[in-house]
Formats: structure tokens, C-alpha cells, sequence
């Protein structure tokens, strides 16, 4: 399940998708280790100093990802001249991750807005990440990320559902269990 867990980019893509500022940024760490700490990667569990430092380089990279990114083909470049191979998604992935979707969803309900919940088409969550059907893995996944965020999925009218039953076009409202 560590997988699972936030690792400092996630962070720093979710606190990028937010646009906090400076103070906002570190007000929402500040929360995030208070509250979130035994869903953070084992490193970052017993050192909030580490995690911010790895939050900021992250936020730094993704703030001038275009630039970074344009430049590493020079960068690959060099490393073929020196004998090695510098396999390019590992470096230039933009982090949309389906995990990354419920990683957020958990952390806008419990440290952003004062909304306490988030609500998203199925059609839109699938199409977001790249899926066109419902697959048995991807039903497996859904179930997965759920249970271990807390995450309840609800329909209209707050009737409790399984993604997997719920409507392309029908608007699927997560809540913290």
C-alpha cells in the first residue's frame, strides 16, 4: 500500500492545482503533517523537514516544467555521450496518475475550501485519466483507493453507490467516511 501513500510530488501537484501562495503552501504541510501523517511515504512519516524540502523542489519543477522539460533532450543528450540512457518518462511524466486524483480528493476535503466533499462526472474522471471502459482492474482500483482514503462515493441525493454502478454521465459525489 505504499503506493498509496503521498509522496512529495503528489504534493506539490496538488498544492499547484490549488495555486496557494507561500504562506497558504506551508499552512496547508503544516495540516497535511498534523492530520495526514500515516498516509505519507515512510521517509517523510518521522521528518517534516524532509517533506518540505522535497515539497518545494517539486513545486519549483513544476512551476517551470515547460522549460525543464524543454531542455531535456540535450540533457539525454550528454548522457549518451558519457555511455548511459536516460529513460525520458521517467523525468518528464506530468503526474496524472489515478491515485493522485483520490490523493487530492482527500486532502481538498479535509484542508482546502471548507467544501466537505468533492463531486466529479464519471465520464470526466475516466476520460481525465486516459480511460475509455470500466475495466475489472480499474473497478479493483477504484475500490482500492477508496477504502484506504476514506473516501465514500455517493450518487444524487446522497445515496451511497460502488463507481462501478454509477452512471458515464452521472455525477459521483466523494465524502470522508
Amino acid at each position: 500500500m505504499e503506493e498509496l501513500c503521498y509522496s512529495a510530488l503528489d504534493l506539490a501537484a496538488i498544492i499547484s492545482s490549488m495555486g496557494l501562495g507561500c504562506r497558504a503552501t506551508a499552512d496547508f504541510l503544516e495540516r497535511v503533517w498534523e492530520g495526514e501523517r500515516p498516509f505519507l511515504q515512510k521517509i517523510y512519516r518521522k521528518n517534516k523537514r524532509q517533506l518540505i524540502l522535497d515539497v518545494n523542489y517539486w513545486l519549483t519543477y513544476l512551476s517551470d516544467k515547460p522549460a525543464i522539460d524543454a531542455e531535456f533532450p540535450v540533457i539525454q543528450q550528454d548522457a549518451l555521450t558519457l555511455g548511459n540512457e536516460l529513460p525520458a518518462d521517467a523525468y518528464t511524466d506530468d503526474c496524472e496518475e489515478l491515485d493522485l486524483f483520490f490523493k487530492n480528493v482527500r486532502l481538498r476535503i479535509l484542508y482546502s475550501d471548507g467544501k466537505d466533499y468533492v463531486r466529479i462526472k464519471r465520464r470526466t474522471l475516466m476520460a481525465r485519466y486516459g480511460y475509455k471502459r470500466l475495466s475489472a482492474a480499474l473497478v479493483e482500483h477504484f475500490a482500492r483507493c477508496t477504502y484506504f482514503y476514506h473516501l465514500q462515493p455517493y450518487v444524487r441525493n446522497w445515496v451511497e453507490c460502488q463507481i462501478k454502478n454509477v452512471g458515464m454521465d452521472e455525477m459521483i459525489i466523494f465524502r470522508i467516511i
